[in-house]
C-alpha cells in the first residue's frame, strides 16, 4: 500500500503554487526535474491567477531572492527581495535581509497602510524610518 506524499503547499493551505515539477520513480524523487519552470513561468502563473481571481497585478505583493524573480517583481505592485540577490534587490521594492520571513511582515503592513505596534503606515514612512 502506497502513502499519499503531502506537498507543502498543501501542508501550509496555500490555494495554489507553481514551480519545477519533480520527477518521481516508485513513489520517490529521483532528483531529476520533470517539468522546468523559468522566471517568464512563474510571471505568467501570478498573472493567470490575478485574472482567474479578478485581481489587479498592481494590487499583489510578491518577495523573492534573485534572478528568475525579477520578470514577476515588475508585474505586480509591491516587491520584496528577501535576502536576495543584486539584481533582485534593485528590481524589488524594497529589500530585507533576515533570518525569519516574519519581517517581511511590517513592509507588507505598511503597504497594506496597516499601523500596529507604533509601525510606520506608508511606504515612505519606512523607507524614511530605515534610511
Amino acid at each position: 500500500m502506497g502513502s499519499r506524499r503531502r506537498t507543502p503547499a498543501k501542508t501550509f493551505g496555500f490555494v495554489t503554487h507553481c514551480g519545477p515539477r519533480l520527477q518521481t520513480r516508485d513513489g520517490r524523487y529521483t532528483g531529476e526535474v520533470s517539468h522546468p519552470f523559468d522566471e517568464l513561468d512563474k510571471r505568467d502563473f501570478a498573472l493567470s491567477f490575478c485574472r482567474e481571481f479578478g485581481a489587479d497585478p498592481a494590487d499583489c505583493v510578491a518577495i523573492g531572492d534573485s534572478r528568475s524573480d525579477l520578470p514577476l517583481f515588475r508585474s505586480v505592485g509591491y516587491s520584496i527581495a528577501f535576502n536576495a540577490s543584486s539584481e533582485a534587490r534593485a528590481t524589488a521594492t524594497v529589500a530585507v535581509d533576515s533570518n525569519s520571513m516574519t519581517d517581511a511582515i511590517p513592509w507588507l503592513d505598511s503597504w497594506l497602510g496597516v499601523a500596529s505596534d507604533g509601525a510606520a503606515s506608508t511606504v515612505d514612512e519606512v523607507d524614511s524610518a530605515h534610511g
